[in-house]
């Protein structure tokens, strides 16, 4: 793929350079070429570009794997704030007494849906866990999720249920804001360095 062929592009310049300045830096008649200085300047020159490519493709790799993580992070949260929505008005329609067949039924309806989301949890947390660290606290809010699980099997929809959910939901939303954070953080250094490399080459 691109980046393979961007890699081996840049191992055949780095031994271009170094067999050039092997030759130069050999003990021989003196020849009419450019000086050795120049020659050493030239290969540090290209060698920060060529380790700021390769940094830049490694950076764009691991953005495009974290974007699909955060992709499915939201999705993930919406499925979870949609069950916290439905769980309240059960609340609500279970204190007025109406039906109570009717709603076990939709609490047996909730509570497999809770457990389709808490499966996408676990996936995207077994699938991300080594590649970021902001992926470990899914391993703990698919727990939460199981005991919510539970809870709705067995008709509770009361304060202790609803307020386990809201800290579910605040646990999605806080591992995107830092997935976010962590981001625009590699954006702005990747920039500056940038700026680094590409500033000494003017002129």
């Amino acid at each position: 793929n691109f980046q393979k062929v961007i890699l081996k592009i840049v191992e055949l310049l780095q031994q271009k350079i170094s067999a050039t300045v092997d030759f130069f830096a050999a003990d021989r008649p003196k020849q009419r070429v450019k000086p050795i200085e120049q020659v050493f300047q030239f290969n540090n020159q290209l060698t920060a570009i060529l380790i700021n490519l390769k940094e830049q493709l490694e950076q764009q790799r691991q953005t495009m794997d974290l974007s699909q993580y955060l992709e499915s992070l939201e999705e993930i949260t919406e499925q979870q704030q949609s069950i916290n929505q439905q769980t309240q008005q059960m609340h609500q329609r279970i204190q007025q007494q109406k039906d109570m067949a009717l709603q076990q039924q939709m609490m047996q309806q909730l509570a497999f849906q809770q457990q389709l989301v808490r499966k996408s949890t676990e996936k995207l947390y077994d699938q991300y866990k080594k590649k970021t660290d902001l992926a470990r606290s899914l391993g703990h809010v698919g727990q939460k999720m199981q005991d919510v699980e539970k809870r709705l099997e067995g008709n509770k929809t009361g304060e202790k249920t609803q307020s386990q959910q809201k800290n579910i939901e605040y646990k999605l939303l806080e591992a995107q804001q830092a997935l976010k954070q962590q981001q625009e953080g590699k954006k702005r250094k990747a920039d500056l360095a940038k700026k680094k490399v590409y500033g000494k080459q003017v002129g």
